[in-house]
């Protein structure tokens, strides 16, 4: 999808922040803050964050107050690069044309390439 998921410098709490963009369907630059296991044993951290759907820039809709929660692990692959293994938590906002049940999906087993940056 052409998604990019930056995060920060872990700090020595295990808290972080970053964003998430795209150029594709949900175009924008949106806000990431999460916290990870700031000592990790291994060549497993784990980790959790979330995304909020109102992107920094261009314009959005006030009314919609959307939101995902990821969380799982880092792992080293076989060449020695990060890949996250995560679990997606997407929670829509409630309307009069969504119900509470609709605005909620959950999905499980996602891969994704790590990038990171300082910042």
């Amino acid at each position: 999808y052409d998604s990019k998921l930056y995060i920060g410098p872990i700090a020595e709490d295990g808290t972080f922040s970053g964003n998430y963009s795209s150029t594709t369907g949900a175009t924008g630059d949106y806000p990431v803050v999460g916290v990870a296991d700031p000592s990790p044993i291994g060549d497993t951290q784990t980790i959790s964050f979330s995304v909020s759907w109102k992107s920094r820039v261009g314009r959005y809709d006030p009314s919609w107050h959307d939101v995902s929660s990821f969380t799982g692990l880092v792992k080293l692959n076989q060449t020695g690069k990060p890949c996250l293994k995560l679990n997606h938590l997407f929670q829509q906002s409630i309307q009069k044309s969504v119900t509470g049940y609709t605005a909620t999906a959950l999905s499980t087993g996602g891969d994704f390439t790590f990038v990171s940056r300082s910042k």
